[in-house]
């Protein structure tokens, strides 16, 4: 890919795989997306509509053959955004997918970008579920070393497209979306002092929201993959155990190996708050089925 080598286990590709290494993990239920590499925002439109539309269709066809096992999010050729709606149409409508999975940015332009407008007008018509992934995390060069383009710039390009989204007005703009953020948000939690300090103090930082940042935080919702049950805790002190959804970032390298007993070792956490997060609140958030 792009002249580098990526290895791709098993589990990317092959369902029976997947399905062990689920049964390994403890999770019953996988609500699945394309690999990020494969969204293909930096390729001329009507490619990436063409692979948006390969890839949607086989998440479709993994979720009719393992209904019980497969919820799928649909890919949309965001650079373009007469194309994504398009394909949003043919994947949310045809295919009966209830939400997308789009990068950090849309090609060159941010998620606050007016041209994006009708894409998230779209999006809360339908009432769809948006789950914001990194994709091209800033300061790349800088980050090639130690993998911290992952441990770093993936969580950096996250809070870069909360703060967009916030200070952008698209969540004034549209305030029945639902979002949901990799990686707990990135640092968005951990610095929301520092935003609303910004936001309060320093003219540049006041944007177009009407409400301080830490406002829309509780309105957007975060997945699991911290790492570290105190790190957790401090996500669903912060948001509220119905914001927080059981993640794993599998099947990459990084992928929380035993995503349950994270959850179940967040100190304090009640049964009722457990459950949600779970699987309660992405059954909510997905309009799954038992």
């Amino acid at each position: 890919m792009d002249g580098r080598f990526l290895p791709f286990p098993p589990a990317f590709y092959d369902i029976s795989a997947r399905l062990a290494e689920m049964e390994r993990m403890g999770v019953d239920h996988q609500v699945i997306s394309a690999v990020p590499l494969i969204l293909f925002y930096d390729r001329e439109p009507r490619l990436a509509h063409a692979m948006a539309q390969m890839t949607n269709d086989s998440l479709a066809a993994a979720s009719r053959a393992h209904p019980r096992k497969f919820t799928p999010m649909a890919s949309l050729p965001m650079q373009d955004t007469s194309l994504a709606l398009e394909e949003m149409e043919r994947a949310c409508g045809e295919l009966g997918m209830r939400a997308v999975e789009i990068g950090a940015s849309a090609g060159e332009r941010e998620l606050d970008h007016p041209d994006l407008d009708p894409f998230w007008a779209e999006v809360e018509r339908r009432g769809l579920a948006v789950f914001i992934h990194p994709v091209k995390p800033p300061a790349r060069r800088r980050l090639d070393d130690f993998y911290l383009f992952n441990i770093i710039g993936f969580l950096t390009e996250t809070t870069l497209a909360a703060g967009r989204l916030i200070f952008g007005g698209v969540l004034d703009r549209h305030p029945s979306l639902r979002i949901l953020l990799a990686h707990a948000g990135g640092q968005m939690l951990f610095t929301e002092g520092r935003f609303d300090h910004c936001h309060r103090y320093i003219r540049q930082a006041q944007g177009t929201s009407r409400e301080a940042p830490s406002a829309y935080l509780r309105r957007l919702y975060y997945d699991t993959i911290t790492y570290h049950p105190r790190a957790l805790g401090f996500v669903v002190e912060a948001v509220g155990a119905e914001r927080v959804l059981m993640g794993t970032d599998h099947p990459f390298g990084i992928f929380e190996r035993d995503p349950v007993r994270l959850v179940d070792a967040v100190p304090g956490l009640g049964e009722a708050q457990r459950e949600a997060i779970c699987g309660g609140n992405a059954a909510r958030l997905f309009g799954l089925d038992g």
